[in-house]
């Protein structure tokens, strides 16, 4: 799940440096207007990796709040994805999201949602053991 989760991080990443309409002659990266909503994806994409990654020990499965948590930024950015497209076809700039940008945040965030409900089918972790008692 952790490497799934990275690899969407990097992934929502890549929609910042792709073409976002038809055109290929576009400037790559997403309108002006999108921006604020890229960079969203990206920021819950990237903290839903951080906290997925460094809440278990070793190989011990991640806690459950670091799952829960991970789970809401992974449904957040596929509704965040979802919002911008409602938002681009309302304005009747739909060409906008015709391009392989889109297609990768689309992605990223699908992928994020798909690790994050998936984390919470992850056994339950198991307590530390206790400190073994001295006899005398």
């Amino acid at each position: 799940m952790r490497l799934l989760l990275w690899l969407a991080a990097i992934a929502s990443v890549m929609a910042m440096f792709t073409v976002w309409g038809p055109d290929t002659n576009m400037a790559s990266g997403p309108p002006k207007q999108l921006e604020r909503h890229v960079n969203g994806v990206i920021l819950l994409l990237v903290i839903a990796a951080f906290v997925l990654s460094f809440s278990g020990r070793g190989k011990q499965p991640p806690a459950w709040w670091a799952r829960a948590v991970t789970a809401v930024a992974g449904v957040a950015a596929v509704a965040v994805t979802f919002a911008l497209r409602a938002k681009v076809r309302s304005e009747g700039t739909g060409h906008l999201i015709e391009g392989a940008g889109w297609a990768w945040m689309l992605g990223a965030a699908a992928a994020a949602a798909l690790a994050g409900v998936g984390s919470l089918a992850l056994p339950r972790p198991k307590p530390a053991p206790a400190p073994a008692k001295k006899r005398r």
